[in-house]
């Protein structure tokens, strides 16, 4: 039995000795590397994330509004890698402007994006597309200001500002590609056809694209009652945008040059559909641009590369955004109580709760338009796994308009609510429930006007059956008679055997 013991004694220590050798071999043999970091290339909706901003001079608040705004869109950012396989989640790093709203003019602003840290290990972003420069035009008091905003699939907008209540009416004309110099004052203007040629909007103008000749070259100019805006040029086949040198809107309608205002800044828009594909051409000097309305990625929210991405086609077209369910989910653990939407100047904020009551999975997609068509008059339409939503809940809407000094009433579908609509920093701010055609209207101011007097019965005046004179005694009576009873009272109780 001793012998039994001392053998597996020996035994244990043996083991014991060959196991860091065990190890060491181990550690020797070939090792599974952990997979490479993907580079983010394109940066989903750029366009949409670099649209000019217009404020008009002196207008700090507005500024303020918009770059909070623009920030906020930064912020839920989204990275695509070339193949537009897979997608990392960005946010803001720094938004540096010299913007000096009250000095006309076209300021640059430079935003830098970075990876969210839960990205950081599996990807990687270049300086060039992590950098993001937009525009901030400021406009001129008492001037028509016209500049370049965003193209869409259909359409080129500009965006606008003016003093005048009427929407200024856009003029164009054709001329060759390859003229440098142009004498504007030589060339036969034609006015363009309302829905035909392009969309008038509240603040901007849409130039439909298939209304356009890729031929030649577009001058354009905006001509309201008094005044006229800068000339754009606007090369279709590029869809390049850029101001004409020497010319200067001014009440007069001429175009003589206004020294010490510097020219807008010239934004390249993204390439024309059909023009190639991002994935496939050399990378440009600058960031890849997804064109907005063609088949774009469809981010997944936390990529998994096991998995690929998620189904769907999420785009920005017109008026409308559609999102998958997988980015739906995102934007609701962004925002836990409501998630904001906002565009054609419409800001939206709807529930969370009711976003999820909606039960999206990944790969459905999730439609909203916001249509401005007047200054006071917007639409709202929703669509969730291609069923037309109507019910809302309560959604809360703000709306740049001119304060009331009566209030505001607020239609659905030409009907008025029985809503408070409340105004704060520049805006009518009230809740909704459903979707549909909005209309703000003011109230109506009272009229200073006493109300007619009471007009007296055919047959005269009924008198009480009480006379003034006898009213003023009732009460002297009633104490009277209430002291003879109790007098009289006192008295039968004396008497009484």
């Amino acid at each position: 039995m001793k012998k039994l013991r001392g053998a597996a004694a020996l035994l244990v220590l043996l083991w014991g000795l060959m196991l860091p050798v065990c190890a060491l071999g181990a550690a020797d043999g070939p090792a599974s590397e952990p997979p490479a970091p993907r580079e983010i290339t394109l940066l989903f909706n750029q366009v949409f994330l670099t649209d000019n901003i217009l404020v008009t001079e002196g207008d700090a608040l507005s500024l303020e509004t918009e770059l909070e705004d623009r920030s906020q869109l930064l912020n839920i950012a989204v990275g695509v890698t070339a193949d537009q396989q897979y997608a990392a989640d960005l946010e803001l790093e720094s938004l540096e402007h010299t913007v000096d709203v009250y000095t006309p003019g076209a300021y640059l602003v430079t935003a830098k994006l970075r990876l969210s840290e839960e990205y950081t290990q599996d990807y990687f972003i270049s300086e060039e597309v992590r950098t993001l420069r937009f525009q901030v035009t400021v406009a001129a008091k008492g001037s028509l200001t016209m500049a370049y905003g965003r193209c869409c699939e259909g359409f080129i907008q500009y965006n606008y500002a003016s003093p005048e209540e009427s929407w200024p009416a856009l003029w164009y004309v054709e001329i060759p590609r390859d003229a440098q110099e142009v004498d504007t004052a030589s060339l036969t203007w034609m006015q363009g056809v309302p829905e035909d040629f392009y969309l008038g909007m509240p603040s901007a103008v849409r130039v439909l694209r298939a209304s356009l000749d890729e031929n030649w070259d577009y001058l354009f100019q905006l001509r309201g009652e008094n005044l006229s805006s800068d000339i754009m040029r606007l090369n279709p086949a590029t869809l390049q945008s850029s101001p004409l040198p020497s010319t200067g809107g001014n009440r007069d309608g001429d175009d003589a040059e206004e020294p010490g205002i510097d020219p807008p800044l010239v934004q390249t828009p993204p390439p024309a559909p059909g023009h190639g594909s991002a994935g496939s051409q050399s990378p440009p000097d600058g960031p890849l641009v997804l064109p907005v309305g063609e088949a774009e990625p469809t981010p997944s929210p936390q990529p998994d590369p096991a998995s690929g991405p998620a189904p769907g086609l999420e785009r920005v077209e017109g008026d409308a955004l559609t999102i998958s369910g997988a980015r739906l989910l995102w934007l609701l653990e962004q925002n836990p109580e409501t998630v904001p939407f906002g565009w054609n100047g419409v800001s939206l904020q709807l529930p969370a709760a009711f976003l999820r009551g909606l039960r999206l999975e990944d790969s459905d997609m999730l439609t909203l338009s916001l249509t401005q068509e007047e200054d006071l008059a917007f639409t709202i339409a929703l669509t969730a796994k291609g069923k037309e939503i109507t019910e809302l809940e309560e959604a809360l809407v703000r709306l740049p308009a001119p304060e009331p000094l009566e209030g505001y009433a607020l239609t659905l579908d030409g009907e008025t609510l029985n809503t408070t609509v409340t105004y704060e920093q520049g805006c009518a701010v009230f809740p909704i429930t459903q979707t549909g055609h909005y209309a703000l209207f003011e109230n109506e101011a009272p009229e200073d006007t006493l109300p007619p007097p009471a007009s007296a019965p055919e047959n005269g005046p009924k008198e009480s059956w009480v006379q003034p004179a006898l009213k003023s005694y009732l009460p002297a009576a009633a104490a009277l008679l209430l002291g003879l009873a109790c007098a009289g009272w006192l008295w039968w109780r004396k008497r009484r055997p």
